[in-house]
């Protein structure tokens, strides 16, 4: 094996162990504040914490880690999450709960950039699609691990166990960052400009896929923060809604498993424009059905844009980006996303007061039918 084969091994493992811990955190944290009594107003400070830092320190991220390498970078965001997971761990406040969010908030930002940006380097190009799927599954992987974990400490420990559960796994992930990041590749000499965090806008296809990569993001957020409520809305129950999300968890999954075999066959952008029409077909369909079975295939379909739009949009802007701002570009890939996750929900929300959920989910198609459109770009206005 080689040290580049290690190296990309290396980001996968410490990457499941950060979003194992933010799925820990986020169930642990909130129903925590819960059990103190906390309000609603409280409980949605603590969850939000886990997020906010990624408007922060998602894009110097990047930036340091294209000039200066990402092993250091990993080590203290792991451990910083490592600390900060110690004070709820002992104090039973909402204000050390917000400190743990917060600090847990900070290793994601971090290690999501720095793991997108490190694929991308740790990847031949004809490895890079499968690679990307690879990381994308991370995820998933979390998803289903974190929760499980942490519901067995809470119910058998209690809360403060729970949350050293998770300064023991950031523990573990800055030592392994610390005693294997010597494989991780180093920075590289300022691109010509020096330090400018808009350079990587200047690139007409950089722009274009971020716009892309923001669509996806406000059309994930619709779908998920509203399908559940149309479908209490008809009269569903809390288990028929769990079923919908599952068969949309399968599909994605799915996706980012094939996603490579997929490449061998077609262009990126015709895999984007798929996924988007995948998207509006979903939205388009969802306001027409009532039945639990029809809207389970419903979020089976959109599990389908979720699967294969996610890992595109992350090579596609790698592979765009002018040398040494790989990770500046994908830093602002995740700052915007994230800025779009802070106020796509009030948008959605207020929408869909003013008109209903069947004008949101038609809009929302309408939207991913032009990003479908606008994936295939124009190559040659954007050399």
């Amino acid at each position: 094996m080689t040290n580049q084969q290690k190296a990309l091994y290396l980001v996968f493992a410490q990457n499941t162990i950060v979003f194992t811990v933010l799925n820990v955190a986020r169930i642990a944290l909130s129903l925590y504040a819960l059990h103190m009594g906390a309000g609603a107003t409280e409980v949605g400070l603590v969850v939000a914490l886990l997020y906010v830092p990624s408007l922060f320190f998602s894009l110097p991220a990047g930036i340091l880690a294209d000039r200066h390498g990402s092993r250091w970078l990993l080590v203290a965001s792991s451990a910083v999450t490592a600390a900060g997971m110690l004070v709820p761990s002992f104090l039973d406040t909402v204000p050390a709960l917000c400190i743990g969010s917060f600090a847990v908030g900070v290793s994601l930002s971090v290690s999501n950039v720095l793991g997108q940006n490190l694929v991308g380097q740790l990847s031949t190009p004809a490895q890079r699609m499968r690679n990307f799927g690879n990381y994308a599954l991370v995820g998933a992987v979390s998803s289903f691990v974190g929760p499980l974990m942490v519901g067995l400490v809470i119910d058998h420990a209690g809360f403060p166990p729970a949350c050293l559960l998770a300064v023991v796994m950031s523990a573990i992930a800055a030592l392994l960052a610390l005693t294997w990041g010597r494989w991780l590749p180093g920075g590289q000499p300022s691109p010509p400009g020096g330090v400018n965090i808009f350079a990587s806008l200047q690139s007409p296809a950089v722009r274009r896929i971020l716009m892309l990569s923001s669509v996806a993001q406000i059309g994930f957020d619709s779908f998920n923060s509203f399908m559940p409520v149309y479908a209490h809305g008809i009269g569903l129950s809390a288990s028929a809604i769990g079923v919908a999300l599952s068969a949309f968890a399968v599909a994605s999954l799915a996706m980012r498993a094939v996603i490579s075999r997929l490449a061998k066959g077609w262009p990126e952008e015709a895999i984007m424009a798929g996924g988007f029409i995948c998207g509006a077909l979903a939205f388009f369909l969802l306001p027409v059905f009532k039945l639990a079975a029809a809207i389970s295939v419903i979020a089976f379909i959109f599990g389908i844009f979720g699967g294969l739009t996610q890992p595109i949009a992350m090579m596609m802007l790698y592979n765009a980006s002018e040398e040494g701002r790989a990770g500046e570009a994908m830093g602002l890939r995740i700052t915007i996303n994230n800025f779009m996750r802070v106020i796509g929900p009030t948008v959605f929300g207020a929408t869909a007061r003013t008109f209903g959920l069947a004008p949101l989910f038609l809009g929302s198609g309408v939207l991913m039918l032009f990003a479908a459109y606008r994936s295939f770009g124009n190559r040659e206005a954007e050399k």
